[in-house]
This record gives structure tokens, sequence and C-alpha cells, in this order.
């Protein structure tokens, strides 16, 4: 949904949809434009459309010091789901290991059996189609990673090996760079292997969602 002001954009909310679920990949408002309650009257708007169309579970993520975002969206009735971390890395050191590239289909079961699960735009129906996606393995140790640097799925049964893994993939960058976006930040072991890495917390959201039977 979008507001226009003499047919220029000047503010929208764009979602993403599985099944009965929405994501909110996209939310901005023009500059000029804020503090007018645009925003708040777009999403009162595409509330309406969303439970015409039997949505009812609505997911978004917001940058965890961006109170105003949040103040808004708890007054809608969202809900912090959980805290999620963003690293960057673009230099990684690690032992030579013999690394194999699996079937992208296996990342669906390595998510499943995860106990910390990717966020919506990191699990498998997000890459699945996406060709410059690889699932590379040592072991029981896998990732998921493309070729422009974004690692959707990290399952670090063995440190040393996802190392050797995230280096892999940081040598088919075509960055320059490894970019971990919305890591679980109570995934401790995951945490441990991005201080032994070296790479750098850039920022910090809060994964919210609402249930629109609820509301």
């Amino acid at each position: 949904v979008g507001a226009f002001i003499d047919e220029c954009l000047v503010s929208f909310i764009l979602v993403g949809r599985r099944g009965n679920r929405v994501y909110d990949s996209g939310t901005a408002t023009i500059k000029e434009f804020r503090r007018q309650g645009i925003a708040s009257k777009l999403f009162e708007y595409q509330m309406q459309i969303l439970t015409k169309n039997a949505i009812s579970e609505y997911i978004l993520e917001c940058i965890d010091t961006n109170e105003k975002a949040m103040k808004l969206y708890e007054s809608k009735g969202f809900s912090v789901i959980r805290h999620l971390d963003c690293y960057r890395v673009s230099k990684i050191e690690s032992k030579d290991m013999k690394i194999e590239e699996a079937s992208l289909q296996e990342a669906a079961e390595i998510e499943a059996s995860m106990l910390y699960k990717p966020s919506w735009q990191n699990s498998y129906l997000s890459y699945q189609k996406d060709a410059s996606y690889h699932l590379y393995k040592v072991g029981k140790t896998s990732v998921v990673a493309s070729e422009r640097g974004s690692v959707s799925l990290i399952n670090a049964e063995d440190i040393d090996s996802c190392i050797a893994i995230l280096s892999h993939a940081l040598k088919k960058s075509q960055t320059g760079g490894l970019r971990m976006i919305n890591i679980d930040s109570e995934n401790t072991k995951i945490k441990k292997l991005m201080e032994k890495i070296g790479a750098e917390l850039f920022v910090s959201q809060v994964e919210m969602n609402l249930f629109l039977d609820q509301r």
C-alpha cells in the first residue's frame, strides 16, 4: 500500500505473503512527510486488506534503537518475539579443510532440525529459487551463502569446520565480504563463532508479530 501526493509516492508498506502469513519487507516515508500520521493510516488501510484475505499473522523486524517505530508497532498490537543480531566480516583465517557443496534442497531438512529457526528472509523458502545461493558442508556442519555475500543459514555443529566454510564462502563472495543478518541473539554458539572470526556486530533488531484474530 502507498500514500501519494500529486502522483508522487511519499510513504509505502510492502509485504510478502506465504499462505496466511505476511512479512513486512519494506516500510518508508519521505522525511518531509513524517510525523503526520501517514504511516499509521497506511497500516490501518493495509490491515483491512489483510483481514479480507484471511491473513492470520503479520511479522516484521525493527532496529532496536528505533524507539518511535517500536512504539508505533506496539500501539498496533505487535509483540516482540526475539532479538536478532546482524554481523559482517571481510577477512577470515581458517584451517584448510575439504569443503563439499550439496544440493540446496538439503537446507530445508537442516533448517527443520535447528533449535534456532532462521528469520523469514533467511528461511529456505526465501532463497530456494535463487541460483546464487549454495549449501556448503563439512561433515554435519553446514552453511548456506550467496555469491553476493549473504549468509542465510549457519548450522555450526563444529566451530572450526564452520570457520573453514565461511572462509570458503567469503572467497566466493562477489562483494568482498559476508553479511550474517538476523542471528538469534540467544544462540550463544553462533555469537562465539562471530567473535572468533572477528565479525562486526553492526546492527541489532527485534522480530515482532501480530496475530490478526487477536487484534
